[in-house]
């Protein structure tokens, strides 16, 4: 079973994401309103979110979830 750590930046927003460990080095991130989609990640790529993140390189979502396309090279960009 995982144990899941919500990001100290929600405070008391249900609207958060959770990292787990996983096996073999992954880890495991989810977003606190879809709890039971999980994505595995290694942790190249977690590194490479949170600097991301942190540099407000992400794209701009609304509440609907549907998001303009990042074209900042990776996958899907053009």
């Amino acid at each position: 079973m995982t144990t899941w750590h919500k990001a100290s930046y929600c405070g008391d927003s249900s609207n958060c994401l959770s990292l787990g460990a996983g096996a073999q080095d992954n880890y495991f991130v989810r977003e606190s309103e879809t709890p039971n989609t999980v994505l595995a990640v290694t942790p190249a790529s977690l590194r490479a979110l949170i600097r991301a993140t942190k540099a407000g390189r992400l794209p701009s979502c609304r509440v609907t979830h549907r998001c303009r396309t990042l074209n900042a090279g990776g996958p899907g960009a053009s």
